[in-house]
């Protein structure tokens, strides 16, 4: 068992390393040249660490391992109603975070609001951000244009979208309280909720992530609860009934969701073809999936055509490929002229003079999407063609772009807009056209939670401020799914592809955020403490 351990956790801290190393020579050096000399001292640090690493992590695992079993032998059964264990829990996150709220009333309305505000002044909509949630934001605020302010109605649907937050994490606290699980798993989850600082801050946030993220949250314990039960028949139940219901939500609340679930749902379908055990609770889980995206899809197009939205702007996922063309052509200077024509034809104004390591948004706004459906042969002629030729330029475009989901300590993003911090925005304008101002009821506390944020200060916090930074999470998941393979329970690996496809979808975006990867962070710890802190493991 301890060779197994060694082996796989000496993989999982081989790799880290390798991105770690990479993304700080990146940062120090501006760019990479891939040389035998560099990649053999890359592979040996990197080697060297995974093996320490390895051996460190297992051994701390064998002794977590021997104190839960010690604490279970003597934890028994508790007597309090389920319903007040949720009422509690939620009243306690939404409590800690009422001050906040206070503070920066009528709510965070940074981000996307501005674009969204537009499309309900002037009733313009576009599926780029999601439609359900402007019209879930327009419905608040009609409600308070009819009781004669707009903050209130604002201020309304943050109270709403607190309260979803909360219940989210109360959901989950109660699901595991009614497993037994010990105590003191379900204070800290609880008092993580309360106090986890982007809790704070995003949950008195406009944007979309939000809702988002409570609705995968509770999708994935419901998901959890499936594989918990182990029910090899095709009857469904209230799990399976909150799974559709969660997941549809999660995709009319953002438009990246369904290809999230999309690996989900491939996932069941390769273990239908191969389990031998377990295979109709699989076909249940699968056909579940497929009936998810279906009626997401259909949905998000009923609400494309009675709103007659504009379509998604599809830059968004060709983030990658711009950063790759535009890096070659700021750092290469003999490029064939054809390869040359093809990239001007498709990044157009010589718009990748604008290349920003860490961002595409400078570059991707000046676009033309259509040039590759009219000239689609050249354009992959040309793009791998360049690959071929520069593959250190086209893996350095990767780096620099996605630093702060593949190195642990990368900081290059926590500023990448010069307007204000990236990870957790707090400043914003009035909205003049819908009449939305901010109006703190404590002005005090609000120079003070804007400075903690706008300053980053939270990062300094010794141990904690290390969990507000994007960049440990993908290692923490891919350590929870070592341990999964360690000990040979493979089935709650599936429980995990939801996130291998979010992050596929985070990898290919335009840029690092905090609100991106809030959703990770949200539903680690439940996914944590569902899979480690359960009984019955040895």
């Amino acid at each position: 068992m301890k060779k197994r351990g060694y082996i796989i956790f000496s993989a999982i801290f081989f790799f880290c390393s390798l991105f770690t190393i990479a993304g700080v020579q990146l940062e120090k050096q501006g760019n990479l040249i891939w040389t035998g000399s560099f990649v053999a001292k890359l592979l040996f640090g990197s080697l060297l660490i995974g093996l320490v690493g390895g051996v460190g992590i297992t051994t701390l695992f064998l002794a977590f391992e021997k104190r839960k079993k010690e604490a279970e032998a003597t934890q028994g059964k508790e007597p309090m109603n389920r319903r007040w264990v949720f009422v509690m829990s939620c009243l306690g996150s939404f409590l800690v975070w009422l001050p906040v709220f206070l503070a920066f009333y009528p709510g965070n309305c940074t981000y996307d609001i501005g674009g969204q505000t537009w499309y309900i002044v002037s009733g313009n909509y576009e599926a780029h951000h999601p439609i359900a949630h402007t019209l879930l934001m327009e419905l608040f605020v009609n409600v308070g244009i009819w009781l004669g302010s707009v903050n209130f109605g604002m201020a309304l649907y943050v109270l709403f979208q607190m309260a979803c937050l909360a219940s989210a994490f109360a959901f989950g606290i109660t699901l595991f309280y009614s497993m037994n699980m010990n105590k003191k798993w379900l204070i800290a989850l609880q008092i993580w909720a309360m106090f986890f600082i982007p809790n704070w801050y995003l949950s008195i946030s406009t944007t979309k992530d939000i809702i988002f993220s409570a609705a995968v949250l509770v999708m994935l314990l419901c998901l959890y609860r499936i594989l918990l039960q182990k029910r090899n028949e095709l009857r469904v139940d209230g799990w399976d009934i909150g799974f559709w219901i969660t997941g549809v939500l999660m995709i009319l609340f953002r438009n990246n969701g369904k290809y999230a679930l999309l690996v989900t749902f491939v996932f069941s379908v390769v273990i239908i073809l191969f389990a031998r055990q377990n295979r109709k609770m699989f076909i249940r889980i699968g056909m579940g999936c497929a009936c998810i995206l279906v009626v997401g899809s259909l949905a998000l197009s009923a609400l494309s055509y009675l709103t007659k939205a504009s379509d998604i702007r599809k830059e968004e996922m060709l983030s990658v490929p711009i950063q790759q063309l535009s890096r070659v052509m700021n750092y290469q200077k003999e490029i064939d002229e054809d390869d040359k024509e093809v990239i001007d034809g498709f990044i157009i104004n010589a718009a990748y003079e604008n290349y920003i390591p860490s961002i595409a948004d400078p570059v991707k706004s000046s676009v033309d999407i259509s040039y590759i459906s009219g000239n689609l042969k050249g354009f992959v002629n040309t793009y791998f063609g360049l690959l071929a030729q520069y593959p250190g330029d086209f893996i350095n475009a990767v780096l620099a772009l996605d630093a702060g989901y593949l190195n642990p300590f990368d900081m290059t993003h926590k500023d990448v807009y010069a307007w204000g911090a990236s990870w957790l925005r707090v400043g914003w304008s009035p909205q003049e056209e819908l009449g939305l101002t901010q109006t703190p009821v404590f002005e005090n506390l609000n120079k003070v939670l804007r400075d903690f944020a706008d300053d980053n200060k939270y990062i300094d916090i010794p141990v904690l401020g290390y969990f507000v930074m994007p960049g440990g999470y993908l290692w923490m998941y891919v350590l929870l799914a070592g341990w999964l393979l360690w000990k040979k329970k493979y089935s709650y690996l599936f429980l995990l592809s939801y996130m291998a496809g979010y992050y596929v979808t985070l990898l290919l975006g335009p840029t690092v955020q905090l609100r991106y990867i809030y959703t990770v962070m949200i539903t680690l710890p439940f996914v944590f403490v569902g899979i480690v802190a359960k009984k019955d493991w040895h």
